[in-house]
């Protein structure tokens, strides 16, 4: 069994209807530094005040 590590990027941030969005491009990497698995994400935040 090897550790994992994940990473992420932030590809986009933008506004829409009174919440934040951010897209992240994702994945984790083994201990040799090879890619094991990928993908995308979307987090929406509330709008602060």
């Amino acid at each position: 069994c090897e550790a994992l590590t994940c990473k992420g990027e932030v590809t986009k941030k933008y506004d829409k209807d009174g919440e934040y969005f951010i897209e992240c491009k994702i994945w984790a990497e083994n201990p040799k530094g090879e890619k094991t698995a990928s993908g995308r994400a979307v987090v929406t935040l509330p709008a602060g005040g």
